[in-house]
């Protein structure tokens, strides 16, 4: 399923951010995929302060080994992206999303499937709407996050190929 063409975007918000276990899960999950990804995590001083266990881009601890080399020319992750100049990408084809409403928002405007992971405040409601009422996502998780429950690379993965069929139910409907 893997092609050049395409663009995984992973994007939590301002507050998104992951400790170490969930991030080694997400970075497995993108190298089995083997599809371009951009990831961003943002790690605002004000958030670190806040919460130690916070992903930093350049502490390659956190990644499994080998990843960061694995990833040239195949994806980045960065502290913070454009958002809407990327899902209006032709490439974007999931966006791994905390169902933020504006990103859900954008997401659909550009037409790009989300795979849900909120992560606090409304986006719980955000994301169960989007699943199970309108039928415009696909759940990776509808709960919130706690640091014992990390999801695993193979579900990340599953949900990456599910939204990736241009024939899926989920994708016929943004589109």
């Amino acid at each position: 399923m893997s092609s050049h063409h395409v663009l995984l975007f992973f994007c939590f918000g301002s507050r998104g951010s992951f400790g170490p276990y969930q991030t080694r899960e997400i970075a497995l999950a993108l190298q089995h995929c083997g599809d371009r990804f951009l990831w961003t995590m943002y790690s605002a001083p004000m958030w670190a302060m806040r919460s130690p266990q916070l992903t930093k881009v350049n502490d390659k601890s956190n990644f499994p080994e080998g990843f960061l080399e694995w990833m040239e020319g195949r994806g980045m992750i960065c502290e913070w992206s454009p958002q809407v100049e990327i899902l209006a990408h032709k490439a974007s084809a999931v966006f791994v999303s905390h169902c933020g409403w504006n990103s859900i928002l954008e997401s659909l405007w550009f037409g790009v499937p989300i795979l849900t992971w909120p992560i606090y405040a409304k986006q719980q409601l955000n994301a169960s709407l989007m699943v199970k009422e309108f039928g415009l996502a696909l759940e990776l998780k509808l709960d919130y996050r706690t640091d014992s429950d990390v999801v695993m690379a193979n579900e990340i993965e599953k949900g990456l190929k599910q939204l990736m069929d241009k024939d899926s139910v989920v994708h016929k409907k943004v589109k």
